[in-house]
């Protein structure tokens, strides 16, 4: 699959590049709005949810959170007219979580020039887009800084497309590789001086996230009771049925949770590091819990449609009641 550029367009007739980010063209708005958007994207597409992330939240959040005032003057009104795409360049091939302290790529300043070198992996939007954000160990204090640098003009930067992809398949993975290339100080993030600030950036994102994942569920809850209302057994829908509707009102108690935690978190500040983690946290265990509801459903439909005799019969006779226990027997229980 290729993620087709049209969608940017569209994106474009909305205002949405650079939602809950104040001027230089952006849409402006609370983070909060920024999360509701991103919630009603995954309830449709997760894909293009990602995508909007990516490029309006981590590389758009770079340059308004780290970069110069002429830096933010430059990039941010083209990126947010979709005119220009970002990417966000921090996982590598054996680095993922430790990048904070065991960031393999290097940059090496040379008078006015850094030169970059090393890999990048698992970069959503790189294979297409027009501008990175990639950050590199600083050999000279080891410190995270932030770079800038142009995909389509900048001799040493290639990016492969990564493939055969099990989830978010419309999203366009690349791993991307670093070769002397040259960045002028002009494009390194004037901000971006240790991981603290790389840090900043990813605490507003991972609020998004647990949007993200809210819209996520609800799209499989809305599925999963489309299906339940339609899918008929025995003459009538299996929504009918005590057991379909008790993991129904799971699903729907786990996204109203979620909901109501998203927007909690939004009052108390998105970029708090605690609230950045709750989200995080609880938003996937959630989701996970709602998904291993809907797959127990589909198997509770299978098993009622088994040709056993016994199995027809026991489904097809009125779900007994849960008996309420005697107070003799809460007695002796207490």
């Amino acid at each position: 699959m290729r993620f087709r550029s049209s969608c940017c367009r569209h994106s474009r007739s909305c205002s949405l590049g650079g939602l809950g980010f104040e001027g230089y063209g952006c849409a402006g708005g609370s983070q909060k709005l920024f999360g509701f958007v991103a919630m009603e994207l995954a309830r449709v597409d997760a894909s293009f949810c990602t995508f909007f992330g990516v490029h309006s939240g981590l590389a758009m959040g770079s340059i308004y959170l780290d970069g110069s005032e002429e830096q933010k003057q430059k990039w941010l009104p083209p990126m947010a007219r979709w005119e220009k795409i970002g990417c966000f360049g921090l996982t590598e091939p054996l680095v993922g979580s430790g990048t904070s302290g065991g960031m393999t790529t290097t940059a090496k300043r040379e008078g006015d020039t850094w030169i970059l070198n090393g890999q990048k992996r698992w970069i959503g939007n790189a294979p297409w887009c027009d501008i990175s954000i990639i950050w590199a160990r600083d050999v000279a204090d080891n410190q995270v800084k932030g770079f800038i640098v142009e995909n389509k003009t900048t001799p040493g930067f290639s990016v492969e497309k990564i493939e055969h992809k099990i989830a978010l398949k419309v999203v366009q993975n690349g791993q991307i590789t670093l070769k002397d290339v040259r960045v002028p100080e002009a494009n390194r993030l004037q901000g971006g001086n240790s991981f603290r600030d790389t840090a900043r950036v990813l605490r507003m994102t991972r609020y998004m996230v647990g949007w993200a994942s809210t819209g996520i569920q609800m799209g499989a809850f809305e599925a999963t009771l489309k299906y339940a209302q339609e899918r008929l057994q025995f003459g009538k829908p299996i929504a009918s049925f005590q057991m379909v509707q008790d993991l129904l009102a799971k699903m729907l108690a786990n996204v109203t949770a979620c909901q109501c935690m998203m927007v909690r978190l939004g009052a108390d500040g998105p970029t708090r590091a605690s609230s950045a983690t709750i989200t995080r946290r609880s938003r996937r265990r959630s989701a996970r819990q709602n998904r291993a509801r809907r797959s127990r459903g589909a198997a509770s439909c299978w098993a009622a449609t088994a040709s056993s005799p016994t199995t027809t019969s026991r489904a097809s006779s009125p779900m007994p009641r849960r008996s309420t226990p005697t107070k003799a027997r809460i007695r002796c229980r207490t």
